[in-house]
């Protein structure tokens, strides 16, 4: 089955929370139809996991890839996870949110994953959803 992709990512940067002076407004929309299947799948990371491998599907031709990570409990606060891809020895990605966001994204066009592992070092469990296009 053929799936539609759509994106869209939005950035603004402000003086001041009153947003007195605009220093500056990131907006772009993307959407392409792309001949591959696709699928989201959500992973409970606990607290101080090392190396957990994220449900996926195959992900061996992925062209894009997204993470969306959030604490388990929204009172709780998120702090930076490392990403690992194909090998829980591959080089470390870490995911952060910005400033005191609830969550984080990670967003890539790539191919050539074979697997994904989180480290979440943190002292709260952790939600990752994966969303892939292109398996």
């Amino acid at each position: 089955m053929s799936v539609r992709v759509r994106y869209a990512i939005q950035a603004s940067v402000s003086s001041t929370f009153a947003e007195e002076k605009d220093l500056g407004n990131v907006k772009f929309e993307v959407v392409t139809d792309v001949e591959a299947k696709g699928g989201t799948w959500k992973t409970v990371v606990p607290a101080g996991s090392a190396n957990l491998a994220l449900a996926t599907g195959n992900v061996a031709t992925v062209q894009l890839l997204c993470l969306r990570v959030a604490t388990s409990d929204p009172n709780d606060v998120l702090g930076p996870i490392t990403l690992k891809r194909n090998s829980t020895s591959g080089e470390p990605q870490t995911i952060t949110p910005v400033g005191d966001a609830k969550e984080a994204i990670y967003l890539t066009s790539t191919d050539g994953v074979t697997s994904l592992y989180v480290t979440n070092a943190l002292s709260v469990d952790v939600d990752v959803w994966v969303t892939l296009v292109g398996i």
